[in-house]
């Protein structure tokens, strides 16, 4: 059985992505305003859950903490936003199973970095 962390956006229930994607509109259309809501409207049109859903919701939640500390005056675009919530997180050079456990300590390393501020 996969762990929670392991589980991509794609593996979720609509209502679990629902609830991912709406954080990500929630926060940017607080954040940004207009600036948000102008050029992406009040919900994702189906690009931004497409191009996330290999994700894991603790990615997205690294990239949106990401967005606030950086002090942006405007909203990151969809490569950047996607840059931001993987972090270090590419290992596309290691074995699977090593990196399944790496993700793990990352998660767990940065679980504990929100909770300490």
């Amino acid at each position: 059985m996969r762990s929670r962390s392991m589980v991509k956006l794609s593996d979720l229930t609509r209502r679990e992505t629902d609830v991912c994607l709406d954080a990500i509109w929630r926060s940017f259309g607080e954040w940004f305003g207009a600036a948000w809501t102008t050029h992406h409207g009040l919900a994702d049109n189906g690009v931004w859950i497409r191009d996330l859903s290999d994700l894991k919701p603790y990615q997205i939640e690294r990239g949106l903490h990401a967005v606030l500390e950086s002090g942006m005056d405007s909203p990151p675009s969809l490569p950047k936003f996607r840059k931001l919530c993987l972090g270090d997180d590419d290992l596309s050079d290691y074995p699977p199973e090593f990196a399944d456990i790496i993700r793990e300590e990352q998660e767990k390393t940065y679980q504990e970095r929100l909770k300490h501020g």
